[in-house]
């Protein structure tokens, strides 16, 4: 693939992302996404996952069309985001249980047997 085609490529996703950014934010103001308890664990995970990805798909963008990456603030946000991430690793690992078992449940309909070891996120 040539280069201009990458660059409209992540041009197109760059603007997804800030189209779906956009509408989290709009969502957040007008009080249809609520956070006056303050954020669940998995949306804490989601929204930062995808503040990651739109970091990264910036700094891909900057590296295709050939701009230095020298004091861009999108690097250190990418090393903090990851940091986060890693830190959040053991407590997600301690509730994949508890998360498979209500996803079960709600596919199923039905509070049956627990989860095997081997149906758990292997």
């Amino acid at each position: 693939m040539e280069a201009p085609a990458v660059l409209r490529i992540l041009t197109e996703q760059v603007s997804s992302v800030s189209a779906h950014v956009e509408n989290l934010i709009q969502r957040i103001r007008s009080g249809a996404q609520r956070t006056d308890k303050g954020l669940s664990f998995l949306q804490l995970k989601n929204q930062m996952l995808s503040m990651y990805l739109s970091d990264m798909v910036y700094v891909i963008l900057r590296k295709v069309s050939g701009n230095t990456l020298k004091d861009e603030s999108a690097i250190l946000r990418l090393v903090e985001i990851r940091t986060v991430l890693e830190k959040m690793r053991p407590v997600n690992q301690k509730l994949r249980y508890q998360i498979d078992k209500l996803v079960k449940t709600a596919l199923t309909g039905s509070l049956g047997e627990d989860l095997s070891p081997s149906e758990a996120w292997c």
